[in-house]
């Protein structure tokens, strides 16, 4: 019997079993743990392979809190990104870091086009004291267009990350701003 693991640099984990049993092939698996996103694992067994486990997981609002704070000191704090997502990371448990980094990550690669088209959908801009609540909103929308997750399950951790991040009375401004963005997405 082999096995091994290893963390990757995008904060998930790849594992690798291979048995024999007698001098000859017997199993062998092949397991990628996403964090918050789930387990993949494939398998093959006696000649029969495929996906053995895919466990989905939803976004929760403490990821896309520790998202909107990576963002928010990189873009207002003037932090670099590899300080921020260190210093926010390092509080997370092992199996969220993943997703924490594609949602600020990905917020940031598409910050300009996103922070123009949500301040259109704002009645009045943001005030300086509750600029986490932009990179709030940004973190939704980008979740909404990039992640694989259902609509109702990124609008609803997002609006929860407001309560998370201390902006209770924002919850309304950030399921309006979201959900009109999924009724009138802007042209590419």
């Amino acid at each position: 019997t082999f096995s091994g693991s290893g963390d990757l640099d995008n904060g998930m984990t790849l594992g690798y079993g291979y048995t024999m049993a007698n001098a000859v092939f017997s199993s062998s698996k092949l397991t990628l743990d996403m964090g918050d996103t789930g387990v993949v694992s494939f398998g093959n067994v006696s000649h029969q392979a495929g996906i053995s486990k895919y466990s989905d997981k939803m976004p929760t609002a403490e990821t896309c809190a520790a998202a909107t704070r990576i963002v928010h000191a990189v873009t207002k704090k003037g932090q670099s990104l590899d300080r921020a997502t260190f210093s926010e990371c390092s509080k997370l448990k092992p199996e969220n870091r993943g997703e924490v980094r594609e949602i600020s990550w990905g917020t940031l690669r598409w910050w300009f086009r996103y922070q123009a088209a949500v301040s259109s959908k704002l009645n009045r801009p943001i005030s300086k004291k509750d600029r986490i609540l932009e990179s709030l909103l940004l973190c939704g929308v980008y979740q909404l267009d990039h992640l694989n997750e259902p609509d109702y399950a990124v609008t609803s951790g997002t609006v929860e990350a407001a309560r998370v991040l201390g902006l209770p009375k924002a919850v309304g401004l950030v399921n309006g701003v979201l959900r009109s963005w999924l009724r009138n997405k802007p042209n590419d």
